[in-house]
This record gives C-alpha cells, sequence and structure tokens, in this order.
C-alpha cells in the first residue's frame, strides 16, 4: 500500500487536477524566463493530459516519479488556420516537459522537439 506523503496527497496524485498555465521563452543557456507566449487551461488525470488555449488543444501522457514529473504534449491547432501566431507553430507541435510538483503550483522546463526551442511553463492550482 502506498503511503501518503507531502501533505496527504500520494504522491501518484499529487500532479492530478486542473490548472492554468502560461508558457515562457527561456534562455537557452540559463533558463531565465522571458516573455510569456501562451497561455491556458490544463488537466493532469490518470497519466494523461487535456487542455487548450484560444487556439490550440493540448493532449499528452506524464509520468510522476516522487514529486517529478515527465510529460510529452501534443500542441494542434482546433482551427484549419490558427487566428495568432505561436511559438507552437502553425500546424502544432510536441513538447517535452520535466517539472517537480508542490501542493499548489509547478514550474517546469521543455522544448519544442522540431525546433529545440527552450521554454518554461508555470502551472497553478485551479480544481483538484
Amino acid at each position: 500500500m502506498e503511503k501518503p506523503a507531502h501533505g496527504g496527497l500520494l504522491e501518484a496524485d499529487m500532479l492530478e487536477g486542473q490548472y492554468s498555465a502560461i508558457f515562457f521563452e527561456a534562455d537557452p543557456k540559463t533558463g531565465v524566463l522571458g516573455n510569456a507566449f501562451s497561455s491556458g487551461v490544463i488537466e493532469f488525470r490518470d497519466g494523461k493530459i487535456f487542455g487548450g488555449d484560444s487556439g490550440y488543444y493540448y493532449l499528452g501522457t506524464y509520468e510522476m516519479d516522487g514529486v517529478k514529473f515527465d510529460a510529452t504534449v501534443e500542441v494542434a491547432p482546433h482551427r484549419a488556420q490558427s487566428l495568432h501566431g505561436s511559438a507552437f507553430g502553425v500546424r502544432g507541435c510536441t513538447l517535452s516537459i520535466r517539472g517537480h510538483v508542490n501542493a499548489v503550483s509547478v514550474l517546469a522546463g521543455g522544448n519544442i522537439r522540431s525546433s529545440g526551442e527552450p521554454f518554461q511553463i508555470r502551472l497553478t492550482r485551479i480544481v483538484g
């Protein structure tokens, strides 16, 4: 039987819930946050990721290892032609994300697989 950790939550449940998400440019050498380039809503549930924003939907998977997680997320436009330009591209992209969870928020880093472009994502728990 798993034992609760971190405020009574099982480690596997720590990430589950709905979050507001803000994506930031990141300096490739230092990881320092730059300008925000997108924001949306993401839900983590049973190893799956669902979400989106005004131009894209997000679908993916994640795995927990203690309070750390790794995720792969497909980002695709939900319109034939997106209304706004984005680092995600006109056709979308695949994101690789690695982060650390606490009870309220997540700060994670990753890259856009096709370009290697680094980014940071700040997730703030809404529900869950």
